[in-house]
């Protein structure tokens, strides 16, 4: 929500059609009016995260005392999952999904992204692959013992994304300083 707002790729107006969007920001319109359309948007985003959070925690208590689960071979063995929310949160989280999906994540432009970040990541996997001295020298150590791609995928995996772009740009574009 928070990148789809900035980015311009989600408008309130659109937002407005989801209704538990709709229910938190009216809500937050109503109680601080002086605050302003960005402020209540992310005030929003705040209100729906520690509503859902509240919910499955909540709601997933009650399940492990009312199935009796009491430990992880409990869980496994239960005749439902226990962690879930309550029917009317996960309806309503639902349709907000589904309004992302249809309108951020497979927008052409998240969508381009995509297809960048998977380019430079896999280029980053298979140079490191075929030469560890690019590796920084405190995690070619752990290469003897435990298996190379996990070592590059774990060095990967902590990459912020800008500095995997960097890291694309000092290993294949000639002009950047090392």
């Amino acid at each position: 929500l928070d990148d789809g707002l900035n980015s311009g790729i989600l408008s309130l107006r659109a937002l407005m059609d989801v209704p538990l969007w709709k229910i938190n920001f009216e809500a937050l319109q109503q109680e601080f009016p002086e605050e302003g359309f960005r402020r209540n948007c992310y005030a929003t985003i705040r209100k729906l995260i520690s509503l859902l959070i509240r919910d499955v925690a909540e709601n997933s208590l009650g399940n492990l005392d009312r199935l009796g689960i009491g430990s992880a071979d409990d869980a496994r063995q239960a005749s439902e999952l226990a962690v879930a929310f309550t029917a009317g949160v996960a309806q309503d989280f639902g349709a907000l999904k589904t309004f992302l999906y249809e309108n951020l994540y497979r927008h052409h432009q998240v969508r381009r992204m995509a297809v960048k970040a998977e380019k430079i990541l896999r280029e980053l996997f298979g140079t490191y692959m075929d030469d560890h001295s690019l590796l920084p020298t405190n995690l070619r150590v752990h290469l003897d013992s435990h298996a190379t791609e996990r070592v590059i995928c774990d060095y990967l995996a902590g990459m912020t994304d800008r500095y995997a772009i960097n890291e694309y740009r000092r290993l294949f574009t000639p002009e950047e300083s090392l």
